[in-house]
């Protein structure tokens, strides 16, 4: 019996991010809680790094920070063919549409051959 493995992953995508890229912004959720966001992107390391206040409705706040490895299309199908998967279909979300810049989403399928 011949195993066959699917692989399916599903990143943040990288075009689609610098297409919307900006790099400070805020908003308020419906709760009344505000959030700013500062954003710095790495092009060498291919790093997003976030800092974030929050500022709750009561005055009190709350620092993050963030550093999210954001990689291209390409990028990710060259790592899996570089480990024996062969690519079958990619998606620009879990509902299946097309990748594009519009997706905020990288959904891969790949296969084990």
């Amino acid at each position: 019996i011949e195993a066959v493995g699917l692989f399916l992953i599903d990143v943040a995508d990288r075009d689609s991010l610098m297409h919307m890229y900006s790099r400070k912004g805020w908003y308020e959720t419906a709760t009344g809680i505000r959030i700013l966001d500062e954003r710095e992107l790495d092009h060498l390391a291919g790093r997003n790094n976030l800092g974030q206040i929050t500022i709750y409705p009561d005055g009190t706040q709350r620092e993050a920070r963030h550093s999210l490895r954001v990689y291209a299309l390409t990028e990710l199908v060259g790592m899996l063919n570089s480990a024996g998967l062969a690519l079958e279909t990619t998606f620009g979300g879990m509902d299946g549409s097309p990748v594009n810049l519009e997706s905020r989403r990288l959904v891969i399928l790949a296969r084990k051959p």
